[in-house]
Order: structure tokens, then sequence, then C-alpha cells
């Protein structure tokens, strides 16, 4: 395991370490290394390396989403800067941001220090495997028509800082460019701007009569403006109708992805996207102009989304992503159950601290990228898991999709097989404590340990407020020497990762309920 450690604030009086691995990890920050027993075995510090030496690198500066910055705000984890080097570079914040963390929003692979600036966007620093700022690629020089450019994709990935041409077009300057630029998304749109001068903003065309080469600390960025994450939700939805086709119409046809159809030029139709057939019986043509048969569209509907997370875009147009709208085609209950899910998210966001708009808006589904909606395996009602960057979809047992009504109804315990009732942590019997004394089977705490004898009433406040924070059997009247269900909250060992056992401490009657 491995952990970053800030900088140190030291008072002016306090003396500043003297060697220099000491005074950098002081001043700049570094790293800690634990063994599997989470010892410290050793640290590295931070120190500004000359160019080529060997070390940690570090991509270009990327803009940080505003969520990603307001939830590191709120977590606590932005830093003051204490580098008078950094302070006037306009610096005013730093963090940590760890491997794959926030991954579905910024290129993080191997971890990234954030930035907030003095009257700026918040940036972040990747760590990179190989150098990208090297000997070779500040001594390259430029022709008449070359110009310093990154480009910038919907989808996060690394910039990296490449030549290109300005009397070649586009598809030529990425797709065949000595600098490896992976554009794996269908362009629709470009706009080139400069970081800098957030009012220069140009067409592609404009840009390539535009005098000024740049630099590869600040050169043209070019938007790359593609729909790869909608591409990848048609594919899915494509697969859930084909689902539907097969199970729900029980057809038994041979399904055969055809090659795309086009619209004739009349306007008339040509096929439906989805079943790739090109047949006339009850087509529907949506607001939006595109058209599939009914039976495409109820299917659509019918299976919702994929996935384990609740999703809406099965609510739009396979080929155009606007909301699907046809007079016979009844969305009311659909919308009725995202304008629900969308507040038990909203609601959920709120108690974590998020900063996110507290109405539902029918264009704007930031809520549903940003927090994890699931349907309860039991009841099938909607329920928010949390934060998507805090779980992962593919690890998640689906029998443990259960909301908290659900939970409270049937609470299981948390026995360790692996440990015993030597270590196990128990609830007090009466209330919603951790029980320190264990009395021939009966468990309390200190406040009802003081009156074992007489039946005490103090009733669990319910979820969202009982102390415990998770369901448990009912609390009883714990008169002492009346066998009552123990219910085990841990295992003190799984916990505490320590030796000590409580062997001498457990009654036989605990040991034999357990």
């Amino acid at each position: 395991h491995f952990a970053w450690a800030y900088p140190l604030v030291l008072e002016e009086d306090v003396p500043r370490p003297a060697g220099a691995a000491d005074a950098a990890f002081v001043e700049f920050g570094g790293f800690v290394y634990f063994n599997a027993e989470r010892n410290v075995m050793g640290t590295s510090a931070l120190s500004q390396a000359p160019l080529g030496s060997e070390g940690i690198s570090f991509g270009r500066p990327q803009p940080l989403p505003d969520i990603v910055a307001n939830t590191l705000t709120q977590k606590g984890r932005f830093q003051e800067i204490n580098s008078q080097r950094l302070k006037a570079k306009g610096a005013t914040h730093f963090a940590w941001i760890c491997p794959a963390e926030f991954a579905h929003m910024i290129a993080n692979r191997g971890g990234c220090f954030a930035y907030k600036f003095q009257g700026g966007q918040a940036r972040y620093y990747s760590v990179l495997e190989m150098p990208m700022f090297t000997k070779e690629l500040l001594a390259r020089g430029l022709g008449r028509d070359d110009a310093w450019v990154v480009v910038r994709q919907s989808r996060p990935v690394v910039e990296r800082i490449c030549v290109f041409n300005k009397k070649k077009t586009l598809v030529e300057n990425l797709y065949h460019n000595r600098n490896g630029v992976d554009i794996q998304e269908v362009v629709f749109d470009v706009k080139v701007e400069r970081e800098r001068q957030p009012s220069l903003v140009m067409t592609y065309q404009e840009w390539m009569t535009f005098t000024e080469q740049g630099s590869p600390t600040e050169p043209f960025v070019i938007h790359v403006l593609g729909h790869q994450q909608e591409r990848d939700e048609n594919v899915q939805i494509l697969v859930a109708w084909t689902r539907f086709a097969v199970t729900a119409l029980c057809e038994h046809r041979l399904l055969v992805r055809k090659p795309p159809l086009k619209r004739k030029a009349s306007g008339g139709f040509s096929g439906c996207l989805v079943c790739m057939e090109d047949r006339l019986d009850d087509v529907l043509q949506l607001h939006c102009s595109h058209m599939f048969h009914r039976e495409c569209i109820e299917g659509q509907l019918s299976a919702r989304w994929t996935g384990k997370r609740i999703s809406f875009n099965y609510l739009n147009c396979a080929q155009c992503r606007r909301r699907i709208a046809h007079a016979e085609i009844q969305l009311a209950e659909h919308l009725a159950f995202r304008d629900k899910v969308i507040r038990l998210c909203l609601s959920r966001a709120q108690d974590d601290g998020l900063d996110i708009a507290k109405e539902v808006s029918e264009e704007d589904d930031l809520i549903m990228q940003t927090m994890a909606a699931y349907e309860c395996k039991r009841c099938r009602e909607p329920f928010c898991g949390g934060r998507i960057d805090c779980v992962e979809e593919e690890a998640i047992d689906a029998d443990l999709l259960v909301c908290m009504p659900c939970l409270w109804k049937d609470p299981a315990e948390r026995k360790c097989r692996e440990h015993g009732p030597e270590f196990a942590i128990y609830k007090c019997d009466s209330c919603c404590s951790i029980a320190t004394y264990d009395c021939s089977g009966n468990h309390y705490c200190d406040r009802c340990h003081a009156n074992p004898a007489s039946p005490k009433h103090y009733p669990c406040p319910g979820p969202g407020k009982c102390p415990l924070g998770l369901p448990h059997f009912a609390n009883t009247e714990g008169v002492h020497q009346r066998e009552y269900k123990a219910f085990v909250l841990g295992c003190s060992k799984c916990f505490a990762k320590d030796e000590v056992s409580f062997a001498s401490v457990i009654s036989a009657q605990s040991r034999r309920r357990f």
C-alpha cells in the first residue's frame, strides 16, 4: 500500500530539516509505503528534477471538472499551498487524487495532482509512465505551416502535445500524425482555442489561416466533439432490444446485423435502425423525424436500462438521442419513475454535501452521472446507492442490491466464520449501542449493565437515525439470565488486525449462541 503525505506547515521559529530529502518532504510532500501489516516501510520525497532525468513524470495541465473539484473541496482534501514558487504561479490549493479515482471524468490511470488557481479554473496533472516534455520535443523545430496543438476529446484521455500542419485537413492531421493521437469518437464538430485567451475561439478552417504557431507550453487546443459515449449506449440498447425480440416476441428468426440503412432522398422509410428491416407495417415517425417499428420502440421501453445501475438512455431516440415523442407512445409512467429516481439521488447528494442543483430538469441528467441508483431486488423500488466514484459496478453482487427499508425488515448478522466468537462484537440486547459486557450470554452496554435485572425500554429510532447505522434485531427488555437473540455487529480481529483474543471473557452461553 502507499499513501500521499501533504507538505508540512511549520511555524517560523521551528527549525527546518537539514537533509535535502527531509527538506523536500517537508516543502513538497511525498509518498509513504506500507507492508501488508500497514507498517511503514519507507518514504520518498518529491523535488524538482532536471529535464530528461529519471523520476515521476507528469502530463500537461488539463481542466478539472467542477464536480470533481467540488467533491474534493467538500471532503476537505484540498490543502493550502505553502511553496512560494507555486504561489507565484497563482496556485492556492492542491490535492492528491488516487489512481483510477474519478476515472469516468478525468484521465487518472496512475494518480494525479489537482490544483486550484487564483481567479482561474482548477486543473490536474496526471502521473505518466513516460515523460511528455522531453529534450527532443522542446528542441523540435517547426516548419512554416506547422503549429503546436493538443487534441481535447469528450472522453477523459491524457492530452499529448503534437504538431499539426495547417495545410492538411483535420482527418490527415488526426490519423496520420507521428505523435499518435488516439481518436475513438465519431467527430461531428471541431473548435480551436487558446487556453490563455478564452475569447479566441475559431473553427478549424479559420485556424488554418491563423499565423501564430503556439508553443509546447502554450499550444492550441483543438476540441474534437464526438459521441463515443452515446454510440456505446446505443450498442447497449440494441442488445436489450434484440433480447426483447427473442424472448418477449418469441420470434424465431436469424438475427443478422445488416449494414446501416440510409434514408431515401424522398424522405420515405428506408428501414428501422433497430431490427435493420425495411418492412412497412406499423411504422412510427417520431417528432425528431426518425422512423422505427412500433414493436421496436415498445421493446426498448419494456427492456428499460441495461446493467445493474439505473439509467434513462432508453427514453431517447436511438439515432439522434433526443427524447422519444409520439402521440401513440405513452411515456408518462417512465417519466414519473425518472423524476422519482432523480429526486432520490438529489436527496442523497445533498445528504453527502454535494453542491448539485435541487431541481429536476428534463434535459439535464447530471445527477445520474454523479449518483448511482439501483432497483431493489426485493420490493422493486428504486434507491440511491451513493456516488458513482465510490462504487465498482462490476464488483457489485446483484443479491446485495436491496434498499434500506427492506434491509431493516430482514436484518443480517455480520458473523465472522474465520475468527469465530472469540473476536465477535455484539450489539447491546436492550439498546442501539455496542455491548461492552458479556454476562452469561446477555450483552450489555455500560448504561444497560448498570440495571441488568430490570426490563429496559430503549426502542430503535429506525433507519437514518439509529446510532449503529445498520439494520439489526429489535431491542429487547434485556433482563439478565433470560435468553434473547444476540446480534453480531462484526469481528474485532478483522477490524483491528490485532492478535488479541477475547477467549477468556467469552461466556459459554455466548459461544453456544454464536
